[in-house]
């Protein structure tokens, strides 16, 4: 059997104990995943080389079991587990090291790529993963380099495997590093990210213009961000510093989604209140209060949706129905008043983003889908000619339909397939249908 993974994802589901047990289920980026349960395998002051074999085993079991579908083939609906007995110890709340988590940023996405038969490191458990750490410790002792130490545990025909093929724009086929003086989307899209961040970050100088241009300003906010975000200082954008942009981007437009959402719920009676709006107010809940078992959803989903109303009616001391009662609607509706109250008027900004420089077409999900959705219903609720109704997170028939007639009204090529000026005429019009909403 030849291991050569094609596919590294932005997050993973990890099952929060054994996998016969009906436990919540937490969405993880694959990156900090790997962060933490390296950080249970390995202490910080040992040899950076061992540290560095650990790390590229350790990537490569839990991709193994991703893209094979260890757990799924099975029937469950996650991706890997937390138990020590089955896979590595992953503990959420515990502190990461920092030198190891710097050392992960540059290496997450490499892997041992193995022409025949995989090792029975693959179980992924503790207890198999202590000989390699023992053996990989004494080697870098000895002087051996991580490709020394693993081809000589695992045999000659091991190599190391680079990959930037990633879901969920993450990475998006950029060429690394990107440094001033470059030019293009991609640019256009870390001056953005950057931008939104430094609201939280003041430290994180904000960049003007924002252009297609890698400016000087661009460096120096780049630099700031890694100084900050404990990455190499160069001003310029390679592997780790992107992925550690987005991941904070995307993290806080989420949450601003949610928050957008689930406000709707304050002005409504409970007979108007739609399942989206309720699950995005559980995942405001959830985010604000760890502790609480909800599954924070992406995309809508039945059978999850009415788990997480009743781990709510649980938590809070109501009766547990799983249905969105009067009880249930009036105790989510006081938590996200005292959240809305309580957090900056900027989560309630609407305006459409920027082309994120992912192509969109039938058959692609996730966030940029999910935006896209949104700012097709609003156009379709001011202009009957562009129909679209339901939010999936999913491209689908609908979504390519409404994108059809928004390009013949627009003059642009019918092809259902937004690239970057689809995009930013479909963003335009929802601004302009969003602003003439709010001043009326």
């Amino acid at each position: 059997m030849n291991v050569k993974f094609t596919h590294i994802p932005e997050e993973i589901i990890v099952h929060t104990g054994p996998c016969d047990k009906p436990c919540r289920n937490i969405n993880v980026f694959f990156a900090d995943y790997i962060k933490n349960t390296v950080s249970r395998e390995i202490n910080p002051l040992w040899n950076t080389d061992a540290a560095e074999a650990i790390i590229y085993a350790v990537t490569t079991c839990v991709l193994y079991k991703i893209n094979t579908g260890w757990y799924r083939k099975k029937g469950y609906d996650f991706d890997i587990t937390l138990w020590h007995e089955e896979d590595m110890l992953y503990e959420p709340d515990k502190e990461v090291y920092l030198n190891i988590g710097i050392m992960v940023d540059e290496l997450f996405d490499n892997y041992i790529s193995i022409d025949g038969d995989f090792p029975g490191l693959i179980t992924c458990s503790d207890s198999d993963f202590e000989k390699y750490k023992e053996f990989a410790i004494r080697c870098a002792e000895g002087g051996m380099k991580p490709i020394e130490i693993l081809k000589a545990y695992f045999g000659e025909n091991i190599e190391i495997t680079d990959k930037t093929v990633h879901d969920n724009d993450i990475f998006e086929c950029c060429t690394f590093p990107l440094k001033h003086g470059d030019m293009g989307e991609n640019v256009r899209i870390i001056q953005e990210n950057l931008n939104f961040i430094s609201r939280d970050f003041p430290a994180v100088p904000s960049i003007m213009p924002v252009e297609n241009f890698f400016s000087k300003s661009t460096e120096v906010s780049v630099r700031c961000f890694q100084k900050n975000f404990y990455l190499h200082e160069t001003g310029e954008v390679d592997k780790s510093t992107w992925y550690k942009i987005r991941k904070y981007y995307f993290d806080a437009s989420r949450l601003y989604r949610y928050i957008d959402v689930s406000k709707n719920i304050l002005t409504k009676n409970i007979d108007d209140i739609d399942d989206e709006e309720v699950m995005c107010a559980l995942n405001v809940v959830e985010y604000f209060n760890p502790y609480i078992n909800i599954e924070m959803l992406r995309t809508y989903d039945k059978d999850k949706h009415i788990k997480n109303i009743e781990e709510f009616q649980d938590y809070y001391n109501l009766v547990v129905t799983g249905k969105f009662d009067n009880t249930t609607f009036e105790k989510l509706a006081k938590l996200i008043t005292v959240i809305t109250d309580n957090i900056p008027v900027r989560y309630f900004d609407n305006r459409a983003g920027i082309f994120s420089g992912k192509i969109l077409s039938e058959g692609d999900r996730g966030n940029e889908v999910i935006r896209l959705q949104s700012y097709l219903r609003t156009i379709s609720k001011n202009n009957p000619k562009i129909k679209f109704y339901d939010i999936t997170g999913v491209y689908d028939d609908a979504t390519e339909k409404a994108v059809i007639n928004y390009q013949k009204l627009y003059g642009l090529p019918a092809n259902g397939i937004v690239g970057a000026i689809t995009w930013r005429g479909i963003a335009d019009l929802y601004n302009y249908f969003l602003s003439s909403t709010c001043n009326h």
